[in-house]
């Protein structure tokens, strides 16, 4: 372990990294499942701005929630 070159353990932080950025995607892709049922679609995005849970935009609700992720309406 003590000969890892800077070049091993940078490539190492770096996949370490991505993954964890994947995770969270993962948790906003789920996040928007939970809030919005699959029909997702003009009306519900509209109720759900409505409700001051997202902001309408260009055929796109976006989610403002714990995510900052947008989900085609």
């Amino acid at each position: 372990m003590k000969n890892l070159s800077p070049f091993v353990v940078l490539v190492l932080l770096l996949f370490i990294s991505l993954c964890s950025e994947m995770r969270m995607w993962q948790a906003c892709e789920l996040q928007i499942y939970f809030d919005n049922p699959p029909f997702c679609n003009e009306t519900t995005c509209h109720q759900l701005c409505q409700q001051k849970k997202g902001r309408y935009a260009k055929g796109r609700c976006k989610i403002i929630d714990t995510c900052f992720c947008e989900y085609p309406c």
